[in-house]
């Protein structure tokens, strides 16, 4: 009977073992995936698929919805303290290179400092950005979804189709959640626009989990 537990405990042990070890391996060859892709994107490749991109990065461990940098830039960029902007944005950029919002703002940023050439790149990278949401769908419905990393892509899109936000409403829709975006367009027209959160609600359950264990 000794025998057998120790046989089955052993067997357990190299079973986990082997599980832990595919899934290291997993996420290491999404992250060397990941990294193939941005540096063709810092190469400006035209080519670079973004979606898959964002796809792999939600992935990753150092993927999360909140707590994002945006917010210091942002701030910064309101003070107009454009170098010290320059500096945060470029930082955020080593962690959030897929965060549509921090292009928007890099793209600000460089156009105050009258530097043109980092300025286009940004916003050829924003587009593309956009590009690969918009192949999950217009937004227009819950069927046609815009797929998001992080919250304040929302706005940044909304800005992007030149739209003023006026009310946002939480929707929940086969097993689904969207952030359903009131806005009004350049004519005054009242539309709606539904961004699909899962991401952000697994980060988010991700995030609790690792505070309950940290007080554990």
């Amino acid at each position: 009977m000794k025998r057998f537990l120790c046989v089955l405990v052993c067997t357990c042990t190299i079973g986990f073992g082997v599980v832990h070890a595919a899934v290291s391996d997993s996420v290491e060859a999404l992250r060397a995936e990941y990294s193939e892709l941005l540096a063709r994107s810092k190469d400006a490749d035209p080519l670079v698929d973004y979606l898959r991109m964002r796809e792999i990065y939600a992935l990753l461990p150092e993927y999360s919805a909140y707590g994002s940098c945006d917010r210091t830039v942002s701030t910064l960029l309101q003070e107009e303290k454009y170098d010290a902007a320059k500096v945060a944005v470029e930082d955020c950029l080593k962690n959030e290179w897929v965060h549509l919002s921090i292009h928007e703002l890099a793209y600000i940023i460089y156009s105050q400092l009258g530097d043109s050439t980092r300025a286009d790149f940004h916003a050829t990278v924003y587009r593309d950005i956009v590009a690969a949401m918009l192949r999950s769908g217009d937004g227009t419905s819950a069927k046609t979804a815009i797929d998001v990393l992080y919250a304040s892509e929302e706005y940044s899109y909304l800005r992007y189709i030149d739209t003023r936000f006026t009310s946002q409403a939480l929707q929940s829709v086969d097993g689904s959640a969207y952030d359903v975006m009131t806005v009004k367009d350049a004519n005054n027209n009242t539309l709606s626009y539904w961004f699909r959160v899962d991401r952000l609600f697994m980060s988010m359950r991700k995030m609790m989990k690792e505070i309950k264990t940290d007080k554990d």
